[in-house]
């Protein structure tokens, strides 16, 4: 019998599927062993020819009753993505047992159908089947995914009580799955029981920590992996990348590309987009480019942090270069984060005629009715001062979301269309669009510019109990510049103390401006001294009690002026940016 088995397994691994079961005709009553053959033959050549071939076969040969036979002929189907063949298989497998089971929810797991996972692990668990380790760490995903930390708790429970034992793969799952939803307590104290790690179990806590912002954790753990594991890998250096990238501490991330040119890290292309984003992050445009440079080849992920990092730090020529380089590679597919960053530089920049040609770029492309990018482009054109061709895009777009109408309400209430920007949003309500918070800040920034009190103040008081929006600390800002634009300086005064949260810098100097509007320096001097305690080096609070004192002839400008002077205190210049012949001048 074994020399049977060592002949089928040559013609498995010598012969084509044809002739095996061109063998098979004339040797039905060896039919188990060949299956097996068979079996492995399918599973290194998954076609979905060569997968019909052997489910016909099983069929004629009388093996649909073993359950062997059945498990891994549905493993096949699936692992050629044929859901609905291995489905049907499932059902008619007449003794499934836990292994079944197991193969057709990883199915599920693996193709991201996550809720049919978990329908079939109910179902299994109805039957009265209980899941094994495998089981449950396929299962695992699928509640991370669909948000069901509480089931995730009781399988963990259910394990600890019926099989406690350690297993490296399911312990690891489980520190995945809390890490998910931010229980990093819950994490770490399941990796510190785990007699075993590998480097996966340490990647996953450090990624964990690095997704929920605990940088600091994230690099312990990580110098600790170097003390126990001795070296890292790629999946490390990402994880370490991105929990660097919430510091935006420039020594730290220094620190972090020495580490990666010491470890042999640095010139992997995913690592280096990693340093790029890191860079980014911090403003340190000049380090982010030079690992660009540096970069073999620079795909669409790369060039749009880049642009993304011109733009964030307001070198708009820059930006509009490297869009342009962009834009000339043929085998780069621009998305919609590349184009909204470049219409942000040309707002910024106020350069209209480059604004409209990235526009005409967005219609050649298709991106017309991508509404992040329709949003893009009004706030583009409001910054520029083009308000017809914002209504224009705005009215062009076939669907319009809250974002739409909030970049289209702030357009109006920027250029002191108050009245245009409160009918919009009557309008976006009349058609079933929630406002949100940025919303209403639009809306009362801009009454507050037209100089609409009562609207604004009938539109506050409103937003809770008509559209369930709570006021923040913005919202409160709005309401005081809006009191005190319109001379209500103690109304303004008033809400501050009114406020269920503390007053930001944000309200005290709207009202701090008004003061000095209208020459009240009494209030503007208490105004003052709160700022001061609220943020000492921001000389624009300086800039703005020097102009009140000054506006009514007060000799303590002249104080403000001195005090400014001896903290070194100075007021970044304004610039302007004037474009003539293709050439920019910034003066």
């Amino acid at each position: 019998m074994k020399m049977v088995g060592v002949r089928y397994w040559y013609y498995c691994s010598s012969y084509t599927n044809l002739q095996l079961f061109r063998y098979k005709s004339t040797h039905t009553h060896q039919c188990l062993p060949l299956n097996s053959c068979l079996l492995k033959y399918v599973k290194n050549n998954p076609r979905p020819s060569s997968v019909a071939q052997l489910h016909a076969h099983i069929i004629t040969s009388g093996a649909t009753q073993c359950v062997y036979t059945c498990n891994n002929l549905m493993n096949s189907y699936l692992s050629i993505g044929l859901i609905s063949h291995a489905h049907k298989l499932f059902y008619e497998i007449p003794n499934k047992n836990i292994v079944s089971w197991t193969i057709f929810i990883s199915g599920f797991t693996h193709r991201r159908l996550f809720s049919e996972a978990l329908s079939s692990f109910r179902e299994m668990l109805s039957a009265g089947l209980l899941p094994n380790d495998i089981t449950l760490s396929t299962i695992l995903p699928a509640f991370s995914h669909l948000g069901l930390l509480l089931l995730g708790k009781a399988v963990h429970a259910f394990w600890l009580r019926r099989f406690y034992h350690h297993n490296l793969i399911l312990e690891t799952c489980f520190v995945h799955l809390y890490s998910r939803f931010g229980c990093m307590h819950l994490a770490q104290t399941v990796f510190d029981e785990m007699p075993v790690k590998n480097v996966a179990s340490w990647n996953v806590l450090i990624s964990g920590y690095a997704t929920n912002a605990m940088a600091a954790q994230a690099l312990r753990l990580f110098n600790l992996m170097r003390h126990y594991v001795g070296f890292v890998d790629h999946f490390t250096c990402m994880s370490l990348l991105s929990a660097v990238s919430t510091l935006c501490c420039p020594t730290m991330s220094s620190a972090v590309h020495g580490l990666l040119l010491k470890s042999g890290f640095s010139n992997e292309q995913q690592v280096q987009t990693g340093l790029i984003k890191m860079y980014t992050s911090g403003n340190l445009i000049g380090e982010a480019h030079s690992v660009f440079c540096e970069m073999q080849f620079t795909d669409v992920v790369a060039c749009t942090l880049m642009l993304e990092g011109f733009t964030s730090c307001r070198q708009w020529s820059k930006a509009v270069q490297h869009f342009g380089q962009m834009m000339s590679r043929h085998d780069m597919s621009l998305d919609s984060t590349a184009l909204v960053s470049i219409l942000c530089s040309c707002g910024g920049s106020g350069t209209l005629l480059q604004g409209r040609r990235v526009h005409a770029f967005i219609v050649k492309q298709g991106f017309s009715n991508d509404v992040v990018v329709g949003s893009a482009l009004i706030d583009m054109y409001t910054t520029c001062g083009d308000l017809d061709s914002a209504k224009w895009c705005f009215d062009a777009m076939d669907e319009k979301d809250v974002a739409c109408w909030n970049a289209m309400i702030k357009a109006m209430g920027a250029n002191g269309n108050g009245g245009n920007a409160v009918d919009l949003l009557w309008r976006m309500e009349a058609l079933g669009y929630k406002p949100n918070e940025s919303t209403f800040i639009s809306v009362l920034s801009a009454c507050s510019h037209a100089g609409m009190v009562d609207v604004g103040l009938h539109i506050f008081c409103h937003m809770t109990v008509k559209w369930g929006v709570v006021p923040n600390t913005q919202h409160y800002a709005c309401l005081v510049d809006l009191l005190g634009r319109s001379g209500r300086l103690d109304e303004a005064y008033s809400m501050m103390d009114i406020m269920p949260m503390q007053p930001h810098i944000g309200v005290y100097g709207a009202l701090l401006n008004a003061c000095k509007i209208y020459g009240n320096t009494e209030m503007g001097a208490h105004i003052f001294q709160q700022l001061l305690k609220l943020d000492l080096k921001d000389a624009g609070h300086f800039c703005a009690a020097l102009n009140m004192y000054a506006s009514v002839g007060d000799w303590r400008a002249v104080e403000m002026s001195n005090v400014a002077r001896l903290q070194g205190l100075k007021k970044d210049p304004g610039y302007s940016l004037t474009v003539l012949n293709m050439q920019e001048s910034v003066s």
